[in-house]
């Protein structure tokens, strides 16, 4: 009997204690919920439409991920970011990643901000659960915002020329109802009959072109191909190819990639135009 009397003083203190942190702890999460609900500045070109209630969850499927990096375009109406990493606090490299919203996850405002976006434009994206393994990467997204303005000079050619090599090819400029303009690679040659490129892609529109015949476009009024000489590898812009003998394409811009020395233009000779300097 005094046993129990000894016992009742100190499991009524740990009654009262427990009930103290319970309380403490329920006015924290109150106060922070506060917190979170009233910071709703820095929403200047932003669309958002991710789901927040899930930011305390410990599991790391629902983990939201922020992610910054350069937007780019490509035909077949993909979109991508080249999502920014550092290795070891200094070296930076970026990994082509496919975006897209999930169903239900988009009220409209996401996809119109990504159509506004032009290739080079800095963003940052939300990811929930982790990008998926491929290449490129996958990530379907719950939120994007854009940064600041850029242009495709922001994307170095040897990204540009790996994604071309499957199959995907950069549009130049916003995404409008036209026929895009896109970048393809190869080897210049400027022969007595004009310049001409001789296409370095496995896939897509020049892939089944031995030489492609290429004249800026009118209304390009600031492209030249002057600088080039023969065998350089080039970036070349176009939208379209008409068919005639050989094939030809308006120009709408012109980047040097790598000096050549002419051996990468054999085909030209072979079907009879003198290479000229």
């Amino acid at each position: 009997m005094k046993l129990k009397i000894k016992l009742l003083p100190a499991i009524f203190l740990a009654a009262v204690l427990l009930a103290g942190c319970s309380k403490n702890e329920n006015a924290a999460d109150t106060a922070s919920a506060a917190l979170t609900a009233a910071d709703t500045s820095g929403t200047l070109g932003t669309a958002d439409t991710s789901d927040t209630a899930h930011e305390e969850d410990t599991e790391s499927w629902e983990t939201i991920q922020t992610i910054a990096g350069y937007y780019l375009r490509t035909d077949n109406e993909t979109n991508m970011i080249l999502a920014e990493y550092t290795v070891r606090g200094s070296e930076t490299y970026y990994e082509p990643t496919i975006i897209y919203f999930n169903d239900g996850q988009d009220d409209g405002q996401g996809n119109a901000l990504m159509d506004s976006l032009k290739n080079g434009d800095r963003m940052e994206i939300d990811v929930k659960g982790g990008v998926m393994e491929s290449y490129p990467a996958q990530a379907p997204i719950y939120g994007l915002r854009f940064i600041e303005s850029g242009d495709i000079s922001n994307i170095g050619s040897d990204l540009l020329l790996n994604l071309e090599s499957m199959g995907y090819h950069a549009v130049i400029g916003e995404k409008t109802d036209q026929p895009p303009v896109t970048r393809h690679s190869g080897y210049f040659a400027r022969t007595e009959k004009g310049c001409f490129l001789i296409p370095s892609e496995e896939y897509g529109m020049l892939s089944e072109i031995d030489v492609l015949k290429i004249t800026p476009a009118p209304e390009a009024a600031d492209i030249s191909l002057d600088g080039f000489k023969t065998g350089d590898r080039i970036w070349v812009d176009i939208m379209t190819i008409d068919e005639l003998d050989p094939p030809a394409a308006m120009v709408y811009g012109a980047v040097f990639i790598e000096s050549g020395d002419g051996t990468a233009v054999s085909r030209i000779e072979e079907i009879g135009y003198a290479i000229i300097e």
